[in-house]
């Protein structure tokens, strides 16, 4: 090793100059020198850094730095295609494998791979079930693999796949000589347990440097390749243990007890209007990038995931909804509506956000209490990825608590959810429950917790803290220090939303409608019956609003329905198309959420051969009035609706959420005033100079093409 001491200690300095040339960071995050260094010197590593602590560079740059290729294991195909165009932007040679590219393709990839072309090669752990692959892989110059979400190898976590167990065979088979396990969230005995299934050793392992802080930062790094003449396969022994990230100075966590459970609709109302500055009525007031931002609201039923979306959308809230109920197609599109932006607040079970890399998240609300602190911090933390300060809400109710030991009382039984346990014996089964339970116990704990909730779990996870316990990160440690609770947790905030308004946000009272509300009702039956049930409410609202088309079909954009009810709020439509519905003048087409098509009673409602008594909404953006919420005069709406075309198409190419381009009231601002320079431009209110230098030759491009066709 020691003949190998300079080129090491230059490898070293060169380290941060690879990471700044490869990736354009000027430095590394806390925590991931140590792990990369550890890489590079051939060492077995298990990794535990929570979600947004920067895992994926830990095995990126070593990948880069090294000759052979890195095999990368992850079981989300999403997130495959996600960091192989990421690392396709910054130069560096990737792929992936997996059931969404048809087999001349796959055998094309490979072929290339075992070249050489490649540095990083992404496969879904299940592929490894085709011993043929495996053959045609092992040509391949694999320097190492690296396990993503190695916390599935355990069946003591919380979300074991029998496949990942047979990755230390597949890679003695492969003859790989060194291997990395990367997760967010493994207790002590999870990762023994992830050691052990890979072949490693038996798990006994102690966390790297331990009683030598910093002692990693120092350590040489000798060459990546072994002499000549020594064996290249996987040997085993104890990995180096690494537990770094779980302190994030940025999230606030609370827990909320609520006595009512219809009070968690108040609440998370009104957390995710202060968190996302929206006003009373739902619009984003659209003048500030800060004020942006998305959130996720976690259920743990689809029943009650169906109930939170409703609510907010009562509420004024556009929400998206997600889970294992619906069809592939319904939540691809719902994911990524909420990951342009297109709909800020996602309502969702377990089953959405692995592998999420959103980073202006602002808030992620619990709606019920999950099984774990593993599972909670894990979804908890994807809020706050781009540093800045979020809130991590549970919403606590005792009864909560019966929900999952139902699910625990089932382990192992025929109708239980996970399949892959029904097949342990009896006393695995009890080993499981008691473990199970305790982890329960762990997370009721949590919310009763009265000292500091962050280092209750830096201690879960086993994360070395120093210094005094926090005094601004928690509601705890605010309330010790005597600062101020945010305002959407007082009394007043709560009752706003709560109660009556949760059960239906507008006014309860039926009643004829006057001229002005018949036509605005006609205008709605009209849209649906233009759509033919192919679209939801939330994108029928954007529809009769004006707003983004990337969802709808062209000739709904291009029919007299598009931007027709621009002055009406969102809120208020919301309510007037759940009233139709109420009254059967609109019926759910099945399979599609929140869908509608006219009835017979629409259709003469439409024609103005039926009255009706409706409960309309009350205020300003009703429908009574031709204002909105703010009066914009004189807005040109044909070229509004080509500003919104160019900021989809911008917002495309740049991968980044639609409203970082423009929101939709600075839109309406350009297609009043009609701009025709950026100087002009800069005039308008939501438009500084950042945005302007970046975006303002488009949008003057678009005004003036549309000016002089005139």
């Amino acid at each position: 090793m020691d003949c190998y001491s300079v080129a090491a200690t230059m490898q070293t300095d060169r380290l941060r100059d690879a990471l700044e040339a490869h990736f354009g960071f000027a430095d590394f995050r806390p925590g991931q020198r140590g792990i990369i260094e550890a890489v590079l010197a051939g060492k077995h590593v298990l990794a535990v850094m929570p979600t947004g602590a920067g895992k994926s560079l830990c095995y990126q740059l070593p990948a880069v730095m090294s000759e052979g290729l890195t095999l990368v294991v992850s079981p989300l195909i999403a997130l495959m295609k996600d960091q192989v165009d990421s690392l396709a932007e910054h130069g560096i040679a990737a792929t992936f494998i997996n059931s969404q590219i048809d087999g001349e393709e796959r055998d094309r990839r490979l072929a290339a791979a075992c070249r050489g072309r490649y540095k990083l090669l992404y496969v879904a752990p299940e592929r490894f079930r085709s011993q043929s692959f495996v053959r045609a892989l092992a040509s391949a110059p694999v320097d190492r693999m690296a396990v993503d979400e190695a916390h599935c190898v355990s069946q003591w976590g919380h979300d074991f796949r029998p496949e990942y167990r047979e990755l230390g065979p597949v890679a003695r088979q492969l003859g790989v000589r060194q291997m990395t396990a990367f997760t967010a969230t493994a207790t002590p005995e999870v990762r023994r347990d992830i050691v052990s299934g890979l072949g490693l050793g038996d798990g006994q392992m102690s966390l790297a440097g331990e009683g030598k802080p910093g002692a990693r930062e120092q350590a040489p790094v000798p060459l990546l390749r072994p002499p000549a003449g020594s064996s290249a396969a996987l040997v085993p022994s104890e990995p180096e243990l690494f537990v770094h990230g779980f302190a994030r100075e940025n999230l606030e966590l609370r827990v909320i007890h609520v006595t009512k459970l219809r009070d968690k609709l108040g609440y998370i109302a009104a957390l995710a209007r202060e968190a996302l500055g929206e006003s009373d009525g739902g619009e984003s007031d659209g003048d500030s990038d800060e004020r942006g931002g998305s959130g996720i609201v976690y259920a743990a039923t689809r029943k009650n995931v169906e109930k939170v979306a409703v609510a907010l959308e009562e509420l004024g809230i556009d929400c998206s909804v997600y889970h294992a109920g619906l069809d592939e197609a319904t939540r691809t599109a719902a994911q990524q509506a909420f990951m342009a932006g297109e709909s800020r607040v996602i309502v969702a079970t377990n089953a959405f956000g692995m592998g999420i890399d959103k980073p202006d998240i602002r808030f992620v609300a619990h709606h019920d209490l999950p099984g774990s602190l593993e599972a909670y911090y894990q979804e908890a933390g994807r809020a706050g990825r781009d540093g800045k300060p979020a809130q991590c809400v549970l919403l606590f109710n005792y009864i909560d608590v019966r929900v999952h030991e139902f699910f625990i009382e089932r382990i192992g039984s025929e109708d239980e959810r996970r399949p892959e346990r029904r097949a342990l014996s009896g006393e695995a089964v009890a080993r499981l429950q008691r473990l199970e339970r305790s982890k329960l116990r762990r997370m009721v704990q949590y919310a009763y917790h009265e000292r500091c909730r962050h280092q209750l779990i830096l201690r879960y996870f086993g994360e070395r803290t120093e210094g005094a316990e926090c005094v601004h990160l928690c509601d705890l440690c605010r309330e010790r220090a005597g600062m101020a609770r945010p305002s959407w947790t007082a009394t007043s905030a709560l009752s706003a939303v709560s109660g009556a308004r949760v059960k239906r946000a507008v006014a309860r009272v039926p009643r004829r409608l006057g001229e002005a509300e018949t036509v605005v009702m006609q205008k709605v039956l009209s849209a649906f019956a233009r759509a033919r049930g192919r679209v939801a409410a939330s994108e029928m609202i954007k529809l009769l609003r004006g707003g983004s088309a990337t969802k709808l079909p062209d000739d709904l954009v291009q029919s007299r329905s598009y931007g027709i009810l621009a002055n009406t709020s969102a809120t208020a439509l919301r309510a007037i198309i759940d009233e139709l519905v109420g009254r059967d003048a609109l019926s759910a087409v099945a399979g599609r959420y929140r869908s509608y098509t006219l009835t017979e009673l629409g259709a003469k409602l439409m024609k103005r051969e039926a009255s009706i008594e409706l409960c309309w909404p009350q205020g300003r953006g009703s429908g009574r009035s031709t204002q909105s919420a703010e009066t914009i005069e004189n807005v040109d709406e044909a070229l509004y609706a080509q500003l919104v075309e160019a900021r989809r198409t911008m917002s495309s190419e740049l991968s980044m959420p639609a409203y970082v381009v423009a929101h939709d009231a600075v839109l309406r601002r350009i297609a009043a005033e009609r701009p025709t320079t950026t100087q002009a431009l800069l005039e308008i209110k939501g438009m500084g100079p950042a945005k302007v230098e970046r975006f303002g030759s488009q949008l003057v491009a678009v005004v003036s093409a549309h000016v002089g066709a005139d």
